[in-house]
């Protein structure tokens, strides 16, 4: 029996079973996480490849954001590329 299944996997992995189009896995939009000190606050809908600059505006349009920052001096701004912004106040 272990020859044979040997054949079967060889057989079936010499087909071309991982070929894949690049166009179709490649997100369009992606989900950032807003973050006020390292606390989720918020998700927003952005394109995929959003700079910084483009992702901080976008935040700072939110009105949930813009509560927790009402009254707040912003020290650091933590971003990681189409996954989060973390704003960090005092």
């Amino acid at each position: 029996m272990p020859n044979h299944s040997d054949d079967i996997m060889i057989n079936d992995y010499s087909k071309n079973w991982y070929a894949y189009e690049e166009g179709l896995i490649q997100q369009e939009s992606v989900e950032f996480v807003i973050q006020i000190n390292g606390k989720r606050r918020a998700t927003i809908e952005l394109p995929a490849g959003a700079s910084e600059s483009e992702a901080e505006s976008a935040a700072l349009d939110c009105p949930r954001i813009q509560r927790w920052l009402k009254g707040k001096l912003i020290v650091r701004k933590v971003f990681v590329p189409d996954k989060l912004l973390n704003i960090v106040v005092r």
